[in-house]
């Protein structure tokens, strides 16, 4: 009996955290803000401009990869050493592009992003294309989404 009541409890508390929308804010118009950082996101990493980036990370935020986990400064400092790498190699990335869907889970002052960045690039003179799966987790903190986590795992590359 005890079991199922504990069984019981946690059921109700999970249904009552599922899918509650921020009170003050429709959700398309969290969507909408959370797509736009995510692509001002990839645009600056692909800038070298960290600085903005630093911006819509939060103090906590964690990086998680296949082979490192990383704290805000570490994946700042990453960031800017992976595509410096890249362009001292002759590899540029000539465009991106977010694909449908963009899809985002919000509950009350967090949400979850997943999408698939599509990268283009040329690596010494040859085209090559990527396709990475994202899965953000986002939070609110005085009125302002703030990244806690970012995962990434390369989903195809095509050389």
């Amino acid at each position: 009996m005890k079991y199922l009541t504990g069984l019981i409890v946690t059921g109700l508390l999970l249904t009552s955290c599922q899918n509650r929308q921020v009170s003050n804010m429709p959700a398309e118009e969290s969507k909408q803000q959370l797509y736009s950082l995510e692509h001002k996101w990839l645009e600056y990493e692909f800038a070298l401009d960290t600085a903005p980036i630093a911006r819509f990370l939060h103090d906590d935020f964690i990086s998680i990869s296949a082979t490192d986990t990383s704290n805000k400064q570490m994946e700042l400092a990453g960031v800017y050493k992976n595509i410096s790498a890249m362009k001292s190699d002759s590899i540029f990335i000539d465009s991106f592009k977010i694909e449908e869907p963009f899809i985002v889970k919000q509950f009350d002052n967090t949400a979850i992003t997943i999408f698939i960045t599509h990268t283009y690039k040329t690596a010494k003179g040859k085209h090559q294309e990527k396709r990475t799966k994202f899965y953000d987790v986002w939070r609110k903190v005085n009125g302002e989404w703030k990244a806690m986590s970012s995962q990434a795992t390369v989903v195809e590359e095509i050389k």
